[in-house]
Order: structure tokens, then sequence, then C-alpha cells
């Protein structure tokens, strides 16, 4: 299976983590259910932070699926 590159980025703070995935389909539910992991994780100091980001990369480095959220 493919490895993805799934980076998060919450105000200054950047994670990046490895997770193998079938298809484009699975790259997405993986996004969603990491973003909610992480936006949870986060609790009241997410709207604190200016911006929160979550990108997908492939192994050529190519952005295969972006979110943003921010608290206003």
């Amino acid at each position: 299976m493919p490895l993805y590159q799934f980076e998060i980025t919450d105000g200054d703070a950047t994670k990046t983590m490895a997770i193998e995935c079938r298809d484009l389909d699975e790259v997405r539910v993986q996004a969603l259910q990491l973003a909610n992991r992480s936006i949870a994780d986060l609790g009241v100091d997410f709207w604190k932070k200016a911006r929160w980001a979550l990108r997908v990369t492939d192994d050529t480095n190519m952005t295969i699926v972006s979110l943003t959220f921010s608290g206003d």
C-alpha cells in the first residue's frame, strides 16, 4: 500500500506522520478522522490558534488532500 505523509499545523507547531492507505477515498477518510481527533485534543485551545491545517502528500511530495480551519 502507498505511504502518505499527514502534516498537521496548529499555530506554530507542526507534526508529521506516515499512514498507509489503499486509495484516495481511504486518504480522505483518514484525513477527516485525524482532523477530528486533533481538533478535539486541542479543546478550547483550538479557539486560540490563528490557523489550523492538515496537508497530505504522496511519495513525490505532491499535495493530495488539504484541510484548513480557523476559530472565529
